[in-house]
């Protein structure tokens, strides 16, 4: 074989060498990089807000709402009952309404349904009513505290000024409308249950107080109202 062509070959298994002990060299840096941690989804504004606790955990330290202004948190979803002799009757009960303010005045402990239960008593005009945040035993421990998931410690309109008075006005009339966030709708028209969830769009129904609804979010946001068929049942 002429010797030129013998450098070539020679040169050209050489670069060829080459290139494979790179390729494999970077694979193995490729593969020695820690992974990318996963990115969580950003909170959107409503997230943001803080939320403060009550800390109450008994009939004693509900003595801390006494004087104070709370809202209702879940419309519909919680009972205020009459107080008649200095206790809390099921007779004349109605469910709160969404934001509903209540000015604490006192609290009650007293049998309920087979136990104990705390009452935090308000005036609704001249009447005196009760909201039940609680079970204990006979002397108020021990307690299942309902609290933080029934009340705002906060005015709403203050914690989500942000959305505007446009919003809040549909809100305080309790609209359901396209565009409207989960926290709006909730507070808007109270409690809800899932109907459908199909991964891409989520249906609840709101039972509310007039016109029960179906009501369909995508990426957070209401895109479709409808009247619910258990409108009729």
């Amino acid at each position: 074989m002429d010797w030129r062509k013998l450098q070539v070959f020679t040169a050209l298994g050489v670069l060829l060498v080459g290139i494979r002990v790179a390729w494999v060299m970077r694979q193995r840096y490729l593969d020695s990089r820690p992974a990318a941690a996963p990115t969580e989804p950003a909170l959107s504004a409503d997230d943001s807000v803080f939320i403060r606790s009550s800390y109450v955990y008994d009939y004693y330290s509900a003595k801390t709402l006494v004087g104070k202004t709370l809202w209702i948190k879940v419309g519909y979803g919680y009972w205020s009952y009459p107080v008649r002799a200095g206790r809390a009757v099921k007779t004349g009960a109605r469910l709160l309404p969404p934001l509903q303010p209540i000015n604490v005045s006192g609290r009650l402990l007293q049998p309920w349904a087979g136990g104990h239960a705390i009452f935090l008593t308000y005036k609704d005009g001249a009447t005196e009513r009760a909201v039940l945040i609680g079970s204990s035993d006979a002397q108020g421990g021990n307690a299942h505290m309902l609290v933080d998931s029934e009340f705002f410690l906060d005015d709403p309109h203050k914690l989500f000024a942000f959305w505007g008075p446009k919003v809040w006005q549909e809100v305080n009339l309790h609209q359901l409308l396209p565009g409207m966030t989960i926290m709006q709708a909730n507070l808007s028209g109270g409690t809800a249950q899932l109907e459908d969830d199909n991964g891409s769009s989520r249906t609840y129904y709101f039972p509310g107080d007039h016109q029960p609804l179906d009501v369909t979010f995508r990426k957070g946001k209401i895109v479709k109202v409808a009247p619910s068929s258990e409108s009729g049942s």
